[in-house]
């Protein structure tokens, strides 16, 4: 392996279970002997590039994703009070402590930045100090999935809602030259289902529809738009008039394909105006948030973009 001296910034973007696709990316830059310092990351970005700072080797990780079955996620996506997220943080939180323990940022091999999003006011809040495991779970607390992170007068939540790409933070905390690395890709097919593969869905609909008051306020829904009930009940939206369907989402699908949308614009307009000197985008398009068992197709993807893109970085790199 060619030994390489200068270190890069590296920036590990959101994009939930796309986001192990990192590792991948990870595992082949190191084979070339690219070395980073500082990490920046965003959600998974935030897990996978605090884990790496921390000193878990590459195989560890790739280990640890590889091995993580449905019944695994079904443990770590605990569901919880509607009123405040549908996952508990409980499970999620345990996860992060058992790979990283109580280390802090003082404890981390590399230095490293993870960006959340104060809820009170939108501000973006990058964060180096106190319990890494607290700052990746304000990171990755998406909204709505996750009960928002309360922390010294702040609500934190999913950095990736304000900087799902944080090019800039790395180049304004000292990073001459930066790797970036996108796995948000572009929103340009249907939706498809986000359910966690071989888990039992939960039927959602079967609940809704024993609600008497729920049934009455559909019924006039559906005949103000020339709906039939049957079409209703079956979970289809079907316009008399034109004939065209449409499936009716589930509420974790319009959830994150809405992240997915506003991230995608988000991440170009940062691109835009704070390009990285390297820009890595794993092929993750096949794959949707909650596809945490597909890890090794994942990792495969990031791997495989380094090796398909080294000729064109190879000058800058080396």
């Amino acid at each position: 392996m060619h030994e390489v001296s200068q270190h890069w910034g590296l920036v590990l973007g959101s994009g939930a279970a796309r986001g192990i696709a990192h590792i991948g990316v990870l595992k082949a830059l190191a084979n070339k002997g690219i070395k980073f310092d500082p990490i920046v990351g965003t959600s998974m970005g935030a897990l996978i590039g605090g884990a790496y700072a921390s000193g878990m080797s590459i195989d560890q990780m790739e280990e640890i994703a590889c091995n993580t079955d449905w019944r695994s996620m079904a443990r770590i996506f605990r569901l919880t009070n509607p009123m405040k997220g549908i996952f508990t943080r409980s499970g999620i939180e345990e996860f992060i402590e058992a790979l990283i323990g109580k280390t802090t940022f003082n404890d981390l091999k590399y230095t490293f930045y993870c960006v959340a999003t104060n809820l009170l006011n939108g501000d973006e809040i990058i964060i180096n100090k106190g319990y890494l495991a607290e700052a990746i779970m304000a990171s990755i607390a998406l909204p709505g999935l996750f009960k928002p992170i309360s922390n010294n007068k702040q609500l934190l939540v999913d950095g990736g809602l304000v900087n799902p790409l944080p090019v800039d933070v790395a180049r304004h905390k000292g990073a001459d030259r930066i790797i970036a690395v996108n796995v948000t890709p572009p929103v340009d097919r249907p939706m498809k289902n986000v359910s966690l593969r071989n888990r039992p869905k939960l039927n959602f609909r079967k609940f809704a529809s024993s609600s008497h008051v729920l049934r009455e306020r559909l019924a006039k829904f559906a005949s103000d738009r020339g709906w039939t009930s049957d079409e209703v009940s079956n979970g289809k939206l079907v316009n008399i008039q034109d004939k065209s369907t449409v499936k009716s989402p589930s509420i974790i699908e319009t959830m994150t394909q809405s992240v997915v949308i506003m991230q995608n614009q988000l991440v170009r307009q940062k691109l835009a105006s704070h390009p990285p000197d390297i820009l890595f985008e794993p092929n993750v398009s096949g794959f949707q948030l909650l596809d945490f068992t597909d890890a090794r197709a994942l990792i495969n993807a990031g791997e495989r973009c380094v090796h398909e893109n080294w000729q064109r970085y190879e000058s800058i790199l080396v």
